[in-house]
């Protein structure tokens, strides 16, 4: 007699998949002496399935991350920082993980004015038609959230510049003088409220 063990079944505790056993040998083959328990926990003990733990309604990703942010903290662990850049540097792992576990999710959506939270861009690839996508906004706002805390206006705005910037150096544009990184800084319609000029010193 041949009695089979469903995967969902090789979960159970070992003494509920022998009294399955003991409850099928019963119904299905009534004459048939089963093994005795002890016999039959050692058999199961010997051939064992490695348990899957559910990680029902757990994100992957947040795990991962999660995994991330303890190597960051163990490479901060090896710099071997005076106590008061450690424990700052620590501080601002723990807000920054915080920040991605609660209120990061809550801001991305498809389409967004803030670069960072528009997934379409963030995903976006220039130079790859399969991965490039063209938004029907512009990104030119800044999250007031957790990244920026404790900086000033003056850093969001040169953090948005940078990235377009960057985004004009990414579509092989060149900016190797005054003239070209004020156009660099005026692409993609620019920074809400901000102006570049070129000038000369006298």
């Amino acid at each position: 007699m041949t009695f089979t063990i469903s995967l969902r079944d090789t979960n159970l505790i070992p003494s509920r998949t022998v009294d399955q056993y003991y409850a099928y040998t019963l119904e299905n083959n009534p004459g048939f002496p089963p093994r005795g328990r002890t016999s039959l926990l050692s058999l199961l003990e010997a051939c064992k399935v490695s348990t899957r733990h559910s990680l029902q309604s757990i994100n992957y990703f947040a795990a991962n991350a999660g995994l991330a942010f303890d190597g960051l903290f163990l490479l901060v662990d090896e710099f071997g920082l005076d106590v008061v850049n450690k424990r700052s540097i620590f501080d601002n792992l723990k807000r920054a993980r915080m920040y991605l576990k609660s209120d990061y999710k809550v801001h991305v959506n498809k389409s967004s004015t803030i670069p960072d939270h528009c997934a379409n861009y963030a995903l976006s690839v220039a130079k790859d038609s399969d991965y490039a996508h063209k938004c029907d906004h512009y990104h030119d706002d800044v999250c007031n959230e957790y990244p920026q805390a404790g900086k000033s206006a003056c850093d969001r705005y040169a953090a948005v510049i940078k990235g377009n910037v960057r985004r004009y150096l990414n579509e092989k544009h060149n900016v190797t003088n005054a003239a070209e990184f004020v156009e660099a800084c005026h692409s993609y319609n620019g920074v809400k409220g901000v102006q570049a000029f070129e000038c000369d010193l006298l």
